[in-house]
């Protein structure tokens, strides 16, 4: 399940554009051989795309040793979580352990996003013929808490020298800015 779980997430990351197919319910084809066309409607076996709020994907399938398995996609705010389950005795009992997976988990998940960082104060150089370089940040700071922590309890703190020494070249790092989450560093 474990391994299941990783490549779909891996498909998820680097792929994005497959929840563009597993996210259809119904799709109508024509199917074209050297006998005619003949029109027909397919549908998807994941049921959890109707039953779930959010559920996009990813894969369903059985055997008669495997019996019935299902990798189950679903996101919410942002969140983004999947269900692997195996050797369910039936669909029903797949999609129903499935849900329930991710209903735990959307019920615990909590998601922070700084979205409110400010903007960054020139930093002083010293020994360079510029007396300052202006500062940015990196990338954009989420943190994914499944603790079901209160998130409304963070703290920024802001760690920037007030001067720094050359030479520097655009894209070094001059300070950070750090979250704390009941005194943690998150």
């Amino acid at each position: 399940a474990r391994d299941v779980a990783l490549m779909s997430r891996e498909l998820a990351v680097n792929f994005p554009q497959v929840f563009a197919y597993t996210s259809i319910w119904m799709e109508d084809i024509t199917h074209v051989t050297a006998r005619g066309s003949s029109p027909f409607t397919l549908s998807n076996t994941n049921k959890l795309l109707k039953s779930f709020e959010g559920c996009d994907g990813l894969k369903t399938g059985s055997t008669s040793q495997a019996k019935y398995c299902l990798s189950a996609t679903a996101e919410r705010g942002g969140v983004r979580l999947i269900s692997v389950v195996l050797t369910a005795p039936d669909t029903k009992t797949r999609f129903g352990e499935a849900a329930k997976l991710m209903t735990y988990g959307f019920g615990i998940c909590r998601l922070y996003r700084d979205e409110d960082r400010g903007k960054l104060a020139p930093v002083k150089v010293s020994r360079s013929t510029k007396e300052q370089v202006s500062c940015d940040y990196e990338r954009e700071f989420t943190y994914l808490s499944t603790e079901g922590e209160d998130l409304s309890a963070v703290e920024k703190e802001l760690r920037i020298p007030e001067s720094i020494e050359a030479p520097i070249e655009k894209g070094d790092v001059v300070g950070e800015l750090a979250y704390l989450l009941g005194g943690r560093e998150i």
